[in-house]
């Protein structure tokens, strides 16, 4: 099947890249193979103990050195699903000007469940989303890497700014405002940094191997009957103050 124009020249020029804990689900073992027999990308993989970022910031510098032909590198999870139109998708978004890092709609394992779309509070925290355009191109201030297509000058121009030997693109337990943000979002907030847009794609939808496979469908069942938000400055409950300070008697 011929690719969508303007995908094949930029499809060429991808590697296929995650961390993983020895053992993968079948499902996302189906992903990676369903993608490199379609487009015959490069795969560059890790085992990752508790140090994930130590380990991703290994496997992007093995993609800039070993794979200089290469100009995108599609990171993702061992615990997502997704498939050729996906990678597609984000292919179509991407720009190594206007859109050099994009990812998928992704949704997080949290309660309540929300998107892996994050923006800058008004205290200059990453906080997630708690909605979206949906199949649009969003723009925002960081994403995971649940599945996310970067250029390779996002990684060059975050390594010169923040190179520090070690971890120059993920740093778990980075301090951003005081609050310690996870290694996906001391990623995005370095490039944020650069002065790099950040794009998801949520007509790109992504699989998320938890306990159940999570998708949008579970988001939006659930924002259905999710309560509305109280107004600010309510409580659910009246409360009165305890007066703990005579017994009675007491006099």
């Amino acid at each position: 099947m011929a690719l969508p124009p303007g995908v094949e020249e930029k499809a060429g020029k991808v590697a296929l890249a995650f961390t993983h804990r020895d053992k993968v689900d079948a499902l996302f073992l189906t992903s990676v193979v369903s993608v490199v027999r379609r487009f015959g990308w490069p795969t560059i993989q890790a085992y990752s103990g508790p140090g994930v970022d130590a380990v991703r910031n290994r496997v992007i510098q093995s993609f800039l050195d070993k794979h200089p032909d290469k100009d995108w590198l599609l990171l993702c999870d061992a615990d997502v699903f997704f498939g050729p139109p996906q990678a597609i998708r984000l292919l179509q978004a991407a720009d190594p000007v206007t859109c050099p890092m994009v990812g998928g709609l992704v949704f997080m394992d949290r309660t309540p469940l929300a998107p892996s779309i994050f923006y800058y509070n008004g205290e200059g925290i990453l906080e997630s989303a708690d909605a979206y355009e949906r199949d649009a191109l969003v723009s925002c201030d960081g994403t995971g890497t649940g599945f996310v297509l970067i250029h390779k000058t996002v990684f060059e121009s975050v390594g010169d700014k923040f190179g520090d030997g070690q971890r120059p693109w993920y740093a778990h337990g980075l301090r951003i405002n005081g609050i310690v943000h996870s290694a996906d979002l001391a990623f995005s907030h370095r490039v944020r940094e650069c002065g790099i847009p950040i794009h998801v794609d949520t007509g790109c939808r992504v699989g998320h191997i938890k306990q159940r496979l999570l998708t949008e469908n579970d988001y939006l069942q659930e924002l259905a009957i999710r309560p509305p938000p109280l107004p600010e400055g309510s409580h659910t409950l009246e409360t009165s103050p305890l007066n703990l300070g005579a017994r009675q008697g007491d006099g």
